[in-house]
């Protein structure tokens, strides 16, 4: 029994661990993949292998290169664009093996062989990201609030823990920035559910816009937030939360909105082993602010993870 509970635990380690993986690399991969510059880049990078095959000659094989330039664009997304890409790159690498080969290895069927096995490689590729991209799709919409489209709490207590594992592994700090709208209540009162759902997305939406790439933001439930900063601390926390706040207050003021935030910011040299306790602290520093008039922000150093706070 004690085997088989020890297994049990070790594959759910190991599926949390698994998500988490996918689930990191997604706020890395909103970083504007689709964007014209973006694509001037990939269309660079095609032209370039291209030219460096038809260059080198038949001799000197430019397999490993095209591979890695399918792997990339493939990595960046999977749209008709970056299928359009690997597809002619692939296309232009056919065109240019038949094109240099010599006449006996064509005679003697070697380049068509050849010519095969590229374009089965780069499709083994092009199927293997998609697959990724299906299976890092499928664990962010498992964590995700189907309301504002950011993570859901679900997030902070299955994929959390290993996130903070890795920080503490290699020694970075985190923060926890806790939100509470002000007034919320008075919105769906006055304006109905619906104008209470549009002040949600556009709190989430506004978070996500000006937090840094690497930063989780999340909807604990009803009108709280939270955002987890890894690797910040001092000046550049300030900055984060000022900037937030800002564009916070903001964003409702151009909305004639009566909503304000009070928010509670917890910076952990040492990241905590209790997420869920980190959080309360948070929560504590919030309802501080709420006590002394809302429209607040409160911001705590915690240099030994938890332990000032208990």
């Amino acid at each position: 029994m004690f085997r088989l509970a020890n297994i049990s635990e070790i594959r759910s380690r190991l599926a949390r661990a698994t998500e988490a993986f996918l689930i990191g690399l997604i706020p890395n991969m909103r970083d504007a993949n689709n964007s014209p510059t973006m694509t001037i880049v990939l269309c660079i990078m095609v032209v370039a292998v291209t030219a460096l095959d038809e260059f080198t000659g038949y001799d000197i094989k430019a397999t490993p290169i095209y591979i890695l330039v399918a792997l990339y664009i493939m990595w960046k997304g999977t749209s008709k664009l970056h299928i359009g890409l690997v597809g002619t790159m692939t296309i232009i690498w056919t065109a240019i093996e038949f094109h240099d080969a010599p006449s006996e290895h064509i005679d003697n069927n070697v380049t068509l062989i050849n010519m095969s096995m590229n374009i089965l490689t780069i499709i083994v590729v092009s199927v293997s990201m998609l697959a990724f991209h299906r299976a890092a799709k499928m664990a962010l919409s498992a964590n995700k609030d189907p309301l504002t489209e950011i993570f859901s709490r679900r997030y902070i207590y299955d994929i959390m823990p290993v996130i903070i594992g890795d920080l503490k592994r290699h020694g970075r700090s985190m923060a926890i920035m806790f939100i509470d709208c002000d007034n919320f209540k008075m919105v769906n009162d006055e304006y109905g559910h619906a104008a209470g759902d549009a002040v949600l997305r556009a709190v989430a939406s506004t978070i996500m816009e000006t937090i840094r790439i690497e930063d989780i933001p999340v909807r604990l439930g009803g009108d709280e937030f939270i955002v987890i900063f890894r690797e910040v601390s001092g000046s550049t926390l300030c900055q984060v939360v000022q900037r937030c706040v800002e564009a916070l207050n903001r964003e409702m003021a151009n909305r004639e909105w009566p909503v304000t935030f009070s928010i509670g910011v917890v910076e952990f040299d040492i990241p905590p082993d209790n997420i869920g306790e980190a959080i309360n602290y948070c929560d504590q520093l919030m309802y501080r602010a709420k006590r002394e008039g809302k429209k607040q922000s409160y911001i705590r150093s915690c240099a030994t993870g938890c332990s000032e706070y208990q």
